[in-house]
C-alpha cells in the first residue's frame, strides 16, 4: 500500500470531519469513495473503514447516504 495514498485517504478524511458547510463535507467524501472504488487496496479500507462509518450518524442526511452507498 502507498504511504502517499494513505496519506491521501487521512487527508480527505480529516477534511470531511472539520468541514463546516455541507458541500465541502459531501466533496471530501465523494473523493473517498472514489478511492476507495478505484482501489482494490483492502487493507487500506479496513483500516479507514471504521472512521468512514462514523459518518453513519451524521445530522445531514445526504451525508448519511454517501456513506451507505
Amino acid at each position: 500500500m502507498s504511504a502517499k495514498l494513505r496519506e491521501k485517504v487521512a487527508g480527505f478524511l480529516a477534511a470531511a470531519k472539520s468541514a463546516r458547510s455541507l458541500n465541502s463535507k459531501l466533496q471530501s467524501l465523494q473523493h473517498l469513495k472514489q478511492i476507495f472504488s478505484d482501489d482494490a487496496d483492502t487493507d487500506l479500507l479496513s483500516e479507514f473503514l471504521p472512521a468512514l462509518l462514523e459518518f453513519h450518524s451524521d445530522s445531514s442526511s445526504p451525508v448519511r447516504k454517501l456513506v451507505i452507498e
